[in-house]
């Protein structure tokens, strides 16, 4: 479950006032029948961007533009989702154009995603030159992209030290500031505290603080079906 994206940083001249206005991706928003040119107020003022606003996605089964379409469908309609964040990865072929043509055709924004993984290899530099190429070639990329994230924990799983994590956000900020699309990372709330709090070196530079609740990581969560119920209840904590 997405729950909250605060944005530190908000490029010129791509927010409009209010999710009442029918900016992207507002629950009023609908799907134009020509694709838009310019960036210009379709984003949603960062103010309405808090509370729920949509899950986390699983890519690495690679089956995606079919089944998707239907999740996305699934979760706008039903749930009043405006966000998909994506999680893992797909390695036979870059699952970004997919997700864009799903998410743009059921008015739902995108958290992207460079994927480290667990095996401690280089992976996610292909990865990330995959989606690099993807959103600079998709012409619907940037209009549904709102940020692209390094995961997932990368400082809790010291996939790379701070300071590099940090350069890294930097140099994907570069790649991508013609196209608008914020740059943060997907780690645990207390990871930036680690090792004296060299991770504060990565809060410096990130662009929006995503808060996620993730209850399969609960003990409690001996089946899915537990999973959506303690969602609910955190929800409506204090």
């Amino acid at each position: 479950m997405h729950t909250s994206a605060a944005h530190q940083k908000t490029p010129a001249k791509q927010t409009s006032s209010g999710a009442s206005s029918g900016c992207f991706p507002a629950l009023v928003f609908k799907t134009p029948a020509n694709d838009p040119d310019s960036l210009d107020g379709r984003w949603c003022d960062d103010k309405t961007e808090y509370a729920f606003l949509g899950f986390s996605y699983e890519v690495s089964a690679c089956d995606l533009l079919a089944r998707s379409t239907r999740t996305f469908a699934n979760i706008r309609n039903n749930f009043n989702g405006r966000y998909i964040r994506l999680y893992g990865a797909c390695d036979k072929s870059s699952p970004s154009d997919d997700v864009v043509e799903a998410a743009y055709k059921n008015g739902l924004g995108v958290h992207d995603l460079i994927w480290f993984g667990y095996d401690g290899d280089n992976k996610w530099e292909t990865r990330r030159d995959a989606l690099f190429s993807s959103l600079h070639s998709n012409p619907k990329a940037k209009f549904i992209t709102r940020a692209v994230q390094f995961g997932s924990k990368p400082l809790v799983d010291g996939v790379l030290p701070a300071s590099q994590l940090a350069a890294q956000v930097k140099a994907v900020q570069d790649n991508l500031a013609g196209l608008k699309i914020f740059v943060t990372v997907s780690d645990m709330q207390w990871s930036f505290q680690m090792n004296g709090g060299a991770g504060l070196k990565v809060l410096d530079v990130v662009d929006v603080i995503d808060a996620h609740m993730l209850p399969f990581f609960s003990g409690n969560t001996t089946t899915s079906a537990f999973s959506f119920p303690l969602g609910s209840r955190a929800l409506r904590s204090p």
